[in-house]
């Protein structure tokens, strides 16, 4: 059992509100201004405020009638889980750990040596390296490596693992996923070293100006997802990538000329027949279900997070961006559940539902 309490947690993460910023980035300021609102929903006029009280920052939401957020709080609200799993979350998220223990830790491999003077304190610093063939198993289904395996070979040649790979690596680079030798957390001066195994992999989506860090296997409650950079309030991975995809579709400036020399313009039918849209777009769980969709030749889009809703304004620009919009949901109790709310909120919504022996 862990003797680390709320305050050990809010000790190590300034009062709690670098736990507040990171799910609420657009609060940054409001810590030095009373009068500074900031909203955590779609209203008009912001009406939330950050509330320093006795070393802990409080989140108040003056368009609601719930009491004010703690930052554990927060993290219940926007994770969807009780107090127990927020604080394990937060154990492993902010790395308060016992830093006399040595050897192997659930299954990752840990270090620590004295922190080098370019190293900033609480930055996180990322070591990338290639995927094994055990990280990729983790993240495609079986089926799906199975297909990788055989794609692209002639008749005699006989499906590899080698050959999934080499499939596999213009898809994971294509979503900017990486797979991680270890991340390092810097604390109180000293450099806390995670590194990965072959039965304890990690993962980064490498967003540019803020990075998700993906740790498929930690304990129920951990640290499966965290974040680092400014992370934006609402975002859908694999929008970029759609709009590249339909920027290929384009057709590109003619340099054909006539008998005559002249330059060959498209006819107005040729620029009405231009692709606008894809035919459909995917919209999946999480990151590793959509890889899975996209070896498969379609565009997968995800929220950042499970727990995040579907907006109004995010399913229009999927709309604009695609003729039909698919939504994929898991296929257990909740995303059954979950699957038939978006259906009925979004009535050009279809659903795609998998086999249950999957």
């Amino acid at each position: 059992m862990s003797n680390i309490t709320p305050q050990h947690v809010y000790d190590a993460t300034g009062g709690g509100l670098d736990i507040i910023l990171a799910y609420y980035p657009q609060a940054d300021g409001c810590q030095n201004s009373k009068s500074k609102k900031f909203s955590i929903r779609d209203e008009r006029t912001p009406s939330c405020t950050l509330t320093e009280y006795n070393g802990v920052w409080w989140v108040r939401d003056y368009g609601s009638t719930d009491r004010s957020m703690s930052p554990i709080d927060v993290v219940m609200k926007e994770e969807g889980i009780d107090f127990a799993d927020a604080m394990k979350l937060l154990i492993d998220r902010h790395q308060l750990v016992d830093e006399n223990a040595k050897g192997p830790r659930n299954g990752y491999e840990f270090e620590k040596r004295p922190a080098l003077p370019e190293e900033e304190e609480g930055a996180y610093y990322p070591q990338l390296k290639e995927f094994s063939i055990a990280d990729l198993k983790t993240v495609f289904s079986k089926q799906v490596w199975s297909y990788l395996s055989k794609m692209g070979l002639m008749k005699d040649e006989r499906p590899s693992d080698e050959n999934a790979i080499e499939n596999a690596l213009p898809i994971c680079q294509r979503y900017n996923f990486y797979a991680l030798a270890s991340y390092t957390y810097i604390k109180n001066r000293e450099a806390l070293i995670f590194k990965s195994t072959d039965t304890y992999p990690m993962f980064l989506y490498d967003e540019g100006a803020w990075k998700k860090y993906y740790i498929p296997r930690a304990k129920e409650g951990g640290l499966r997802f965290f974040y680092t950079g400014q992370k934006p309030a609402k975002y859908m991975f694999g929008i970029s990538q759609i709009l590249k995809r339909l920027e290929e579709m384009r057709p590109k400036p003619t340099t054909a000329v006539d008998a005559e020399g002249n330059a060959i313009t498209p006819t107005k039918k040729e620029k009405d027949t231009a692709p606008v849209k894809l035919n459909e777009v995917i919209l999946c769980s999480g990151g590793s279900d959509a890889l899975n969709v996209a070896v498969l030749g379609y565009m997968p889009v995800w929220k950042n997070s499970e727990t995040d809703t579907l907006e109004s304004k995010q399913f229009a620009e999927l709309k604009g961006l695609a003729e039909f919009v698919y939504n994929l949901p898991d296929i257990d109790e909740t995303g059954v559940k979950e699957g038939h709310k978006l259906a009925m909120e979004y009535i050009d919504l279809r659903t795609i539902w998998l086999p249950t022996e999957l």
